[in-house]
């Protein structure tokens, strides 16, 4: 049948999707990841591209508000063609409008956003109001004056409000992709034995600034500003609960979040476990139940209560990555808990 199995205990499909629907948001990355790992909010039928359900609602309760405003909403079935068509009209312009930006080949979200936005709106205008004047003129025999006139003038207003509209998503995602690790997290919660729970608070950084590994603050050099460097290749990459990584990181000779995660830390936390000439060691002390843990890191980076539950997701998410991991557990090498 050539569908994509989802697995509900971790939220992940057992197969990667076929498709990288947006650059700037690191869950795309993760092509094990099901509807942006956001299912309450998207579907995915095929299991390739989020079908955006509030965009389709929205577009019917807009069309059928104008519907009424307009006088043209009679009963029941009139009220059904108008949110029905301004639903399936919505989401075939958003899909056109994507479709475009993506084969041009737009690299600024910005100007991808106002692109993906104008031609989204212009058409589902232009479309929206022909659909509705044909209507009325098949049921109420309306004349259907000044037609290519009327769709023009709707077309034109939807291609502007769409541009604006289009150019200020942009730049909100832009604005969030620029975001440092720090700026997102600031504490971590670390529950011990006996119900004890530990709050570790780390130093907030600004956008241009980076901690080194000798904990000395930087501000010189591209750290700001949301670039995504090219990282140099690394041969060993030591992850775990941050507590527990000082000595394990010198036994492993690995590197750290302070060597390699900079200004976009969920990025370039994936591309260092995608990069296959890196080998992963991970620490398990602290951690807990290591089934728990991806359960709580599938929840997304923003909601999971570690930052370290979330890392053994991605792993986890990643068969490339989970081969080259080597798991430790109180300083000795365990077998992989999740084979």
């Amino acid at each position: 049948m050539n569908g994509r199995l989802y697995d509900p205990t971790v939220g992940r499909m057992l197969s990667p999707d076929n498709y990288v629907q947006d650059a700037l948001y690191a869950q795309t990355f993760n092509r094990y990841s099901y509807a942006h790992n956001n299912p309450l909010k998207y579907v995915d039928p095929d299991g390739n591209n989020p079908l955006i359900i509030v965009g389709a609602v929205i577009g019917g309760l807009v069309n059928l508000g104008m519907g009424i405003l307009n006088g043209e909403v009679h009963d029941g079935w009139d009220a059904l063609a108008y949110f029905g068509s301004g639903a399936v009209i919505g989401l075939l312009a958003g899909a056109t409008g994507g479709a475009v930006t993506t084969a041009l080949g737009v690299k600024s979200v910005v100007l991808s956003g106002a692109i993906s936005g104008a031609i989204s709106g212009a058409l589902e205008g232009g479309a929206q109001t022909a659909f509705n004047m044909i209507y009325q003129a098949v049921r109420y025999h309306v004349p259907m004056k000044d037609f290519l006139q009327e769709v023009g003038k709707s077309a034109a207003w939807g291609a502007a409000i769409g541009g604006v509209t289009g150019t200020i998503e942009g730049a909100i995602k832009a604005r969030k992709a620029s975001k440092a690790p720090s700026d997102v997290v600031d504490e971590e919660i670390n529950v011990k034995k006996g119900g004890t729970i530990e709050i570790i608070e780390w130093e907030k950084l600004s956008m241009d600034q980076v901690e080194l590994s000798d904990g000395t603050i930087q501000t010189d050099g591209t750290f700001g500003g949301g670039v995504v460097e090219q990282l140099p290749p690394e041969k060993h990459v030591a992850l775990g609960v941050r507590e527990h990584l000082k000595d394990f990181t010198g036994r492993v000779n690995g590197t750290t979040w302070k060597e390699w995660g900079g200004t976009d830390f969920q990025n370039q936390f994936l591309q260092v476990i995608n990069d296959p000439a890196n080998t992963i060691h991970f620490n398990l002390d602290g951690v807990g139940d290591p089934w728990s843990a991806i359960s709580d890191g599938a929840k997304g980076f923003h909601v999971s209560k570690h930052i370290t539950s979330w890392e053994l997701s991605q792993i986890y998410a990643n068969p490339s990555a989970l081969q080259r991991t080597i798991f430790y557990l109180n300083g000795s090498v365990v077998p992989n808990p999740f084979h």
